[in-house]
């Protein structure tokens, strides 16, 4: 079963046309173009460490996840580069990473894991379920 996710896209911390903070709503991609975008562009701490200025920051809830879907995502998540832990830790060290997350409040604690991509978009994903 597919689901669409629904993401509150935030204005970065970098200026943007819209303005510091401004909210808007959007569509993300099926459960499994969010697999793929983990599989494909997942940030590891050394990554966030020194990441490039980003142009807006999307925060998905992975709380809808169950079942198959869960269970891969799991999966991408155990293989990645570096652990929660340590991801968490490089967005603390990270100004921008920091401020954009604080802004939106989202607690540190709730990543799960963030991603990258080509047009200056970071997405970070939150809230997974436990199994």
């Amino acid at each position: 079963m597919k689901r669409t996710i629904t993401a509150v896209v935030l204005a970065g911390a970098i200026a943007s046309g819209l303005g510091a903070g401004t909210l808007l709503a959007q569509p993300v991609p099926v459960a499994r173009d969010i697999i793929t975008d983990l599989r494909e562009n997942s940030l590891s701490a050394e990554e966030i460490r020194g990441s490039q200025p980003f142009r807006t920051m999307e925060v998905v809830s992975l709380a809808e996840f169950s079942g198959r879907e869960l269970q891969v995502l799991q999966d991408i998540l155990m293989n990645t580069e570096d652990g929660f832990a340590e991801v968490r830790t490089a967005m603390e060290a990270n100004e921008m990473f920091e401020a954009a997350l604080r802004d939106r409040n989202v607690p540190i604690s709730d990543v799960t894991a963030a991603t990258y991509s080509a047009d200056g978009i970071v997405t970070v994903y939150t809230n997974i379920p436990s199994p």
